[in-house]
């Protein structure tokens, strides 16, 4: 197995971080979590299982309600998840977008309303990297989501791919996955977020990540924080 795609969330004074777990057996990814203190951590278990890959677990909170929009691409749907019991039980709150070939989405508000950004292939072979998209709701819960006019509203395939987002000092910062020849997820870019409304996007990078945090890492490509803990994943060869 392997984790990856770590966000963390505090609720109800617990720190829990939320990982998409790889079993290399049935080539399939669920959502697991472990409890975060200040000098280890404690492994919960899995908290949401399909009969399709999962990974991504993006989480957030409204309302001090907690959700989750992990990655469901293989199902061509981007869906939210509600925690009822925290963290380990969740239940299908909504089919977000439907008929659509995306991964890696997050959701943010901003001026009163929601925006989603995730990456769509237009192209119809998997390819995610390329396009990032953006859509607008009144209300995530109840409204539809309207694309942008000018999506794709980055389209490179250095730059396009989410790795996480944040908020920090009342700034929100998109991460992107940053790749090699031969090598997925090499590092990740950290963007603050300048403009984000209706049609209208930028951003401007203020740093990149790269592997040298261990001696053995030779990837990274995700990156998240709340207000306790920063966390992140890393490829790294085995000894």
């Amino acid at each position: 197995r392997f984790l990856a795609d770590p966000f963390v969330i505090k609720h109800k004074n617990r720190n829990i971080c939320f990982v998409e777990d790889f079993n290399f057996d049935n080539c399939k990814g669920k959502i697991s979590a472990y409890e975060l203190f200040n000098n280890t951590y404690k492994e919960i278990g899995t908290v949401l299982t399909e009969n399709f890959h999962l990974s991504f677990p993006f989480v957030f909170k409204h309302n001090e309600q907690v959700y989750m929009i992990p990655d469901t691409s293989e199902i061509r749907e981007i869906r939210l998840y509600k925690c009822s019991e925290f963290p380990l039980k969740w239940n299908l709150e909504k089919v977000l977008i439907k008929n659509i070939d995306a991964t890696d989405t997050v959701i943010l508000k901003q001026n009163n309303k929601w925006f989603l950004l995730t990456n769509v292939c237009s192209s119809s072979i998997g390819e995610h990297n390329s396009e990032l998209h953006i859509y607008e709701s009144e209300d995530f819960l109840k409204n539809e989501w309207l694309k942008f006019n000018n999506n794709p509203i980055i389209f490179n395939s250095e730059k396009a791919r989410n790795g996480g987002l944040f908020f920090f000092n009342n700034e929100y910062y998109r991460i992107n996955q940053v790749h090699k020849k031969n090598t997925y997820g090499y590092s990740f870019q950290i963007n603050k977020i300048n403009v984000i409304e209706k049609n209208k996007y930028s951003e401007v990078q203020i740093s990149e990540i790269k592997p040298t945090m261990f001696i053995n890492s030779i990837g990274t490509h995700h990156f998240h924080m709340n207000e306790d803990f920063s966390v992140m994943d890393h490829l790294f060869l085995s000894k």
